[in-house]
């Protein structure tokens, strides 16, 4: 779950909402970005990108 909005500034990152339902695929103590998933609920269309993990739950 996001804990705020981050609004993506490089191609690889993903832009998120605060209380989106997110997959996280790589989840590491020792990483500050993790490799996350989310179904955009609109089109069915999955999006995938880094997000900074102190905004995930």
């Amino acid at each position: 779950i996001a804990l705020y909005d981050f609004e993506a500034q490089d191609e690889d990152e993903l832009s998120i909402r605060e209380a989106d339902k997110i997959w996280v695929l790589n989840p590491s103590p020792n990483e500050e970005w993790w490799r996350c998933q989310i179904t955009d609920a609109a089109t069915g269309a999955q999006r995938t990108g880094v997000v900074p993990a102190s905004y995930l739950e």
